[in-house]
């Protein structure tokens, strides 16, 4: 079996609690329908990028903490090729504990979802 180590570790299980979420609620599923992933890079910060209409978000583990990082804001404000963020998002990421999980997972659904 293939494991994710570091940040793409983190990011996976976020990434898994996003689609746990979503599977469990039917509404959620309906307003995520049309999303997609993509990966996410920036150097050290390996993870995975959902977009969602116009929003988007990368995540990953922060490249000098354990903490889960979540870069967010619209789709024009990301990179097109490594969806890294630019200055005016870059500046303002959301940080979650590490193990935290699912207050991630919440915080990419609401921001995805307009909630």
């Amino acid at each position: 079996m293939l494991n994710f180590v570091g940040s793409m570790q983190v990011a996976y299980v976020v990434l898994q609690a996003v689609r746990q979420m979503t599977c469990n609620r039917g509404d959620l599923k309906k307003k995520l329908e049309n999303s997609y992933v993509e990966a996410f890079t920036n150097c050290r910060e390996q993870g995975f990028s959902i977009t969602n209409g116009d929003k988007k978000v990368s995540f990953s583990e922060h490249r000098s903490t354990d903490y889960i990082i979540v870069y967010h804001g619209d789709m024009v404000n990301f990179c097109h090729i490594h969806n890294v963020p630019k200055n005016k998002l870059w500046k303002n990421p959301e940080f979650f504990n590490p193990g935290d999980y699912d207050k991630a997972a919440e915080f990419i659904i609401n921001h995805l979802t307009g909630e």
